[in-house]
């Protein structure tokens, strides 16, 4: 993880408000979430959340590896 000066420089959103998708950077999406119908994350707007469905959320962000799910 990165510390919250880094996440600034490189995302231009301060921690907590880097929007889940929309972005340019590779992302390592987790298994776990597709567990859940929707999941709720940032927008870029620091007053706002984004609902969105995990099969959409790997649509629109450049998914370069997976966590796998845990056992049941």
């Amino acid at each position: 993880m990165a510390p919250p000066h880094e996440v600034e420089q490189i995302t231009g959103y301060t921690v907590g408000s880097v929007p889940l998708a929309g972005h340019a950077l590779p992302t390592i999406l987790d298994r776990e979430l597709y567990r859940h119908a929707s999941i709720y994350g940032g927008t870029g707007v620091g007053t706002n959340t984004l609902k969105i469905k995990p099969a959409d959320l790997e649509k629109l962000n450049q998914v370069i590896a997976f966590l796998p799910a845990l056992p049941e």
